[in-house]
């Protein structure tokens, strides 16, 4: 029998992480990132080294866009059946944007702001793996 996958959305207001399990000894690893595009898109990139690597380069969109971005990645990735489940952690507000714009479906919502916690303290609260019942 094939393991369900969960992919996890960790998101505050000005930025979102899209995470999935890689391994029990890894946990979960951020795959992509977003980010409100505040006007110094620029400078903060150049700033910051680890922003020059474009495939961990967070997708920059101007907040109204910003919840309609998070839930066309989700979408797109739920019609190519790359997860089974989808975990929501956001407060409820920033749950509710991203929410109203998906048309797939949450598995489970938590409402919490860690969006500045490590992947594998993440994948601690998140409890990933579930344990087994």
């Amino acid at each position: 029998m094939e393991d369900l996958v969960t992919w996890y959305v960790v998101a505050d207001s000005q930025h979102a992480r899209i995470l999935v399990p890689r391994s029990e000894m890894v946990g979960l690893e951020t795959v992509q990132r977003f980010e409100v595009d505040d006007g110094w898109g620029d400078e903060v990139a150049a700033a910051r080294p680890a922003l020059a690597f474009p495939d961990r380069a967070p997708r920059r969109t101007d907040a109204a866009e910003f919840p309609v971005a998070v839930a066309a990645l989700l979408d797109d990735a739920a019609e190519r059946h790359e997860f089974d489940s989808l975990v929501l952690i956001a407060l409820p507000r920033t749950a509710a944007a991203i929410r109203h714009c998906l048309s797939c479906g949450t598995e489970r919502e938590i409402r919490n702001d860690l969006t500045q916690l490590p992947d594998q303290e993440i994948s601690e609260i998140a409890e990933w793996p579930a344990p087994s019942v």
